[in-house]
């Protein structure tokens, strides 16, 4: 009866240990939508203590520090969180310098204190980098280009090899979850980049559920929800599925341009969008997408939220007519949905 007991209570602790970590997930996630929202209003002091609050609730993912250490040294001069950010920025192998030997500080003589403390950091910071795991994953990446940038034969030959290559790659993405199964992207040493890489090589394969080891990751924090969204709609649905759905309301064929227009069309689920997003402990809902995209497309100079959108080319005459014929379609009430002009200096 004892034994029943201490496990019924061992249960009990697990559970609520479980269950305050996605609590402070999502407080997280929370915080840094608020943050983000706020830069697209202009409300760069709301978005220092959006990011400063969810930065104490947990160890930001990679994207959220670069956009935090953005908005503290373009933005707002805080000497402070920007070494915060950028102590978090290290943590993930970023170094004071680049690969080129270009200086993670644009101006090292106007913000010479800032460079001083930049250049500490980064000497005195040991990475959580595992030197294995970046290398396993540097490799993947290495074969997933060199076979679909090599010169083949024919179309056959193409096929054959850069499946056999995804098959391998997805072997050994396994033995990494396996060898490492907490890891996070710090621990990659690739940040957002990674796990978006690993997505499409489990659409690449046809699996069912492509998500099977990334969704643990995102659900606890440990890469970036914004990453993997987007590139879960576009390969799932666009390349695997080939069809007019999307799961998480970032589907390319949803936000599109046509000359100087971004047109925006609504999804038919968009409650179920975000009733999707929220499994993920994501704060943000299908309107606040929006708002990221708009901000984003409408910004010559900003913060890249998401990517920007597809753009449909053709010469001047073609483009015109089309954006004309889009507009008109949008009006009628045919496609549902709203368009934005664009300033052709931004866009272009």
């Amino acid at each position: 009866m004892k034994k029943i007991l201490f496990t019924i209570l061992l249960c009990s602790v697990l559970y609520t240990l479980s269950a305050q970590s996605r609590k402070q997930v999502r407080q997280y996630y929370y915080w840094v939508n608020q943050a983000e929202l706020a830069i697209c209003d202009s409300n760069y002091q709301r978005a220092s203590e959006c990011y400063h609050t969810a930065f104490a609730i947990k160890r930001p993912c990679i994207r959220d520090a670069a956009f935090a250490y953005k908005l503290h040294t373009e933005y707002l001069y805080n000497l402070d969180r920007a070494c915060e950010a950028f102590h978090f920025l290290a943590l993930s192998g970023d170094k004071a310098y680049f690969s080129d030997g270009d200086p993670y500080v644009d101006d090292t003589v106007t913000y010479a204190e800032l460079w001083k403390h930049i250049k500490l950091i980064s000497d005195t910071t040991q990475s959580l980098v595992i030197e294995d795991l970046w290398n396993k994953a540097h490799e993947m990446s290495r074969l997933d280009q060199q076979v679909r940038f090599a010169s083949y034969e024919n179309d056959s030959v193409a096929s054959a090899t850069i499946a056999h290559t995804d098959s391998l790659n997805f072997q050994k993405m396994q033995q990494v979850f396996k060898q490492y199964k907490n890891f996070s992207e710090y621990h990659s040493g690739f940040g957002g980049g990674f796990s978006s890489a690993l997505l499409i090589h489990f659409a690449r394969m046809g699996f069912a559920s492509p998500d099977v080891f990334l969704l643990k990751m995102v659900k606890r924090g440990d890469c970036p929800p914004a990453n993997y969204i987007c590139t879960y709609d576009c390969c799932y649905h666009s390349i695997i599925k080939n069809d007019d759905k999307t799961t998480y309301g970032t589907d390319p064929s949803y936000t599109y341009i046509i000359n100087n227009t971004l047109f925006i069309r609504y999804p038919d689920n968009v409650k179920q969008i975000d009733r999707n997003r929220k499994k993920l402990n994501f704060a943000e809902t299908w309107a606040d997408y929006v708002k990221k995209v708009l901000y984003v497309n409408q910004r010559k100079e900003g913060f890249w939220f998401y990517p920007k959108q597809f753009v449909i080319h053709g010469d001047e005459a073609e483009e015109e007519q089309r954006e004309k014929e889009e507009r008109a379609r949008y009006d009628s009430g045919e496609i549902k949905g709203a368009y934005y002009d664009l300033d052709p200096d931004i866009f272009n």
